[in-house]
């Protein structure tokens, strides 16, 4: 992600199906946005744009990564709802995650989902996530066996080419 992404990717998580599943679910303006960017360190902070076809979709990132327990916490929105249901947000987690554990040798990725989101939940225990606290906020957790281990045994249908493509 890039400075020059920052007005659509506030966009996007102003968005109400997206801000629903945040803390904090206020609008953002551009100034608090561009507060927001210009404190993140980019040494811990891994933002990505997902794009298809040139078109950005929404966003991937790791952030408050510790290098030394080679732990991060990890999140995705897609601010482009035609591409909810689609095959593309799994796989830009998969290519992700893949880089965390292989490339960055992480050892566990963290998650928060909020509570409310059964298809979010879904989705994250269908990667290997495992929860481990409760609350408005479920954290969720993964080793990087459990993840290579389920991403081996489900969900390779998934990753196949769409028709058309």
């Amino acid at each position: 992600m890039e400075e020059s992404d920052l007005d659509q990717v506030r966009k996007w998580r102003d968005a109400p199906h997206v801000r629903e599943n945040f803390e904090f679910q206020a609008e953002i303006t551009p100034e608090r946005h561009q507060q927001w960017w210009s404190t993140l360190d980019p040494a811990t902070n891994f933002y990505w744009v997902i794009e298809v076809k040139g078109e950005g979709i929404g966003v991937i990132h790791a952030k408050e990564i510790d290098w030394e327990a080679k732990t991060t916490e990890a999140g995705i929105f897609i601010g482009n709802k035609a591409y909810l249901n689609t095959p593309f947000p799994i796989a830009a987690i998969y290519c992700m995650m893949d880089y965390l554990f292989e490339e960055e040798q992480m050892t566990k990725i963290f998650a928060k989902v909020n509570s409310n989101s059964q298809a979010n939940l879904n989705l994250n225990q269908s990667l290997g996530y495992e929860i481990f606290k409760q609350g408005r906020f479920v954290l969720m957790k993964i080793e990087k066996g459990n993840y290579f281990s389920q991403r081996n045994q489900k969900n390779k249908k998934i990753l196949q080419k769409p028709e058309g493509m």
